[in-house]
């Protein structure tokens, strides 16, 4: 063994894994090659090979051997604190790889109307630490742009089945009439159905990607007037005009003068899925706050 030991030592080209040094500060911290092969989940012959492997890399002896025990000599006892600084320290690297991978992701995201934005603000916010590019879509567009690898994660409006996707519910938009309470519609706070609504005016945010398509649908003869989402809160505090918020905006549009109606009808509510490759699944922890 110690000439062995000395070779490897005099070449010098020798690098130890990591894993050796958790093994042998695992044999440090328990006492013995039994208890410390029982913590790592591995055979007692594969623990004390792996000792013996860090005596040949290290290119000097660091146990003392008797016949039924093993022990650190005073060299061993000195390897292993440094055995602990280099685990130590191999977990702060990893930790900051980790660091740096996330504030130089860029997540493209999809959308079929901007509702997950409000829901998701973290995500979205100007200070979060991960850059976002968004477009709005159809949903047929976006399901697409996941397989074909232009998008990493979509929010839809159907649940899909598909094995090399994943699909998960992370929200239900409804939508309300936003009116002045001067309007005359003000005192259906209970809810209103579209059909009664339909002929008013309507204030209306630009990009609304699905939820432009169903308030056409279910108010065709009202006028709705696009507005720059930007403007828009400064527009409809300076008017009369009914508009629209929903669940997911509300706490962004404070305004005494006026009251949120629910709308009562099945197509006022929007469930939201959010779908990504399933390599991709780890993704979705961006989602948790």
């Amino acid at each position: 063994m110690q000439s062995s030991i000395n070779k490897t030592y005099s070449e010098g080209d020798r690098m130890i894994d990591i894993y050796l040094l958790e093994y042998l500060i695992a044999f440090y911290e328990e006492g013995s090659l039994l208890k410390a092969s029982e913590k790592l989940h591995i055979s007692q012959p594969s623990l004390s090979r792996s000792m013996q492997k860090i005596e040949f890399e290290l290119g000097i002896s660091i146990f003392n051997r008797t016949k039924n025990k093993l022990e650190l000599n005073e060299n061993g006892l000195v390897i292993v604190e440094y055995a602990k600084n280099i685990v130590a320290l191999e977990k702060l690297m990893l930790e900051k790889a980790k660091e740096i991978k996330n504030r130089n992701l860029t997540l493209r995201i999809g959308l079929t109307a901007p509702g997950p934005i409000y829901k998701f603000q973290h995500l979205f916010s100007p200070s979060s630490q991960i850059k976002v590019t968004t477009s709005i879509q159809s949903e047929q567009s976006l399901i697409n742009d996941i397989k074909n690898g232009l998008l990493d994660l979509a929010f839809i409006n159907t649940k899909i089945e598909d094995v090399n996707l994943v699909c998960r519910h992370v929200m239900v938009e409804h939508l309300y009439m936003w009116i002045p309470k001067t309007h005359f519609l003000s005192k259906l706070t209970n809810g209103i159905y579209f059909k009664d609504a339909d002929g008013q005016s309507f204030l209306l945010a630009e990009n609304l990607g699905i939820w432009e398509d169903i308030t056409r649908k279910m108010l065709p003869n009202s006028k709705l007037y696009i507005q720059n989402i930007n403007n828009l809160l400064d527009i409809v505090t300076a008017s009369t005009i009914p508009a629209f918020l929903t669940n997911a905006t509300n706490n962004l549009r404070n305004d005494d003068n006026r009251v949120a109606i629910p709308f009562l009808d099945k197509e006022a509510y929007m469930n939201f899925y959010v779908i990504c490759k399933k390599e991709n699944k780890n993704l979705l922890n961006n989602l948790n706050k």
